[in-house]
């Protein structure tokens, strides 16, 4: 019964993503720069949610189960990498940035492959993009205390459930009795904390077009 919740929140957590990442394709002129990053960033993670729940609904070890696992794995890093992404676009911009940003993520991707190839852990996943998302939350806290603009605190409140669901994720925390596992959690927290990020990037990603 745990594994079949699960499975649903993972698929629930998917759909949420690909409408923000429809949203954002379909509301903005320029699918470049900010745009681009985090509609790379929700399109990865609602494929990693499908993989998730592919995972949850196979048995338990068996070929097709470790093959979405895998996948899982490796799209975290793709929306790890979107997140830096967007970090340096909002610290530094122009092109120039970005273009050398995207030869050193690349590095740092083949490198996070590395050591999932040696240890293939979700948390250790989870924590690949922890850093990234730490240094958003400082943008987004900045910006939210400068311009006192809703979608900027949007941010902050969307990435403080996302810490919340990554502290779920690592410490194993779950109400058993209501089938609320560790993974069900994370999938609660991380989509309305997705909820604020995609109403911080929409903001951001349509002052960086003007």
């Amino acid at each position: 019964m745990n594994a079949l919740v699960t499975g649903l929140t993972d698929f629930a957590l998917a759909a949420a993503c690909l409408i923000f990442s429809w949203k954002l394709w379909s509301q903005h002129a320029t699918r470049k720069g900010l745009n681009q990053s985090f509609f790379g960033l929700f399109i990865a993670t609602a494929l990693a949610a499908i993989a998730g729940g592919l995972r949850h609904t196979y048995p338990l070890h068996s070929h097709a189960s470790l093959r979405a696992g895998v996948a899982v794995l490796v799209l975290a890093g793709v929306a790890a990498y979107n997140v830096w992404l967007i970090d340096v676009q909002l610290i530094l911009g122009g092109d120039r940035s970005v273009r050398v940003a995207r030869w050193i993520f690349r590095v740092l991707f083949v490198l996070y492959m590395a050591a999932m190839w040696s240890h293939p852990r979700f948390s250790t996943a989870i924590l690949s993009y922890f850093p990234a998302a730490v240094v958003l939350f400082v943008i987004a806290v900045l910006r939210a205390r400068h311009a006192k603009n809703r979608f900027y605190f949007f941010g902050v409140v969307g990435l403080l459930l996302c810490f919340l669901a990554v502290w779920a994720n690592i410490t194993q925390f779950h109400i058993d009795k209501v089938y609320l596992t560790s993974d069900v959690l994370y999938d609660i927290f991380e989509g309305f904390g997705l909820w604020g990020v995609y109403l911080f990037g929409s903001r951001v990603s349509r002052l960086a077009s003007l």
